[in-house]
């Protein structure tokens, strides 16, 4: 979380990435949100090969490219 923070207060769009944890995600887009920052939680499984391409697919489709991708796994 601290991560996307810090991103966010020097005015990048925040896309999060989740596989299970749907609700966490959405509480951490929806603070982001509160404070004026773009942020989409983004579902996926990262260990799935079409499930990747396919959140690739949305993310160009919607948003163009990744500018800077962060891997920071939780623990569930």
């Amino acid at each position: 979380a601290e991560i996307c923070h810090q991103f966010a207060m020097k005015g990048w769009e925040i896309l999060l990435h989740y596989q299970h944890s749907k609700e966490a995600a959405e509480q951490l887009c929806n603070k982001l949100m509160q404070q004026g920052v773009l942020a989409t939680p983004i579902m996926a499984d990262l260990s799935c090969n079409k499930s990747r391409q396919e959140m690739v697919a949305l993310i160009q489709e919607k948003w163009g490219y990744i500018h800077a991708l962060i891997n920071n796994r939780s623990e569930e």
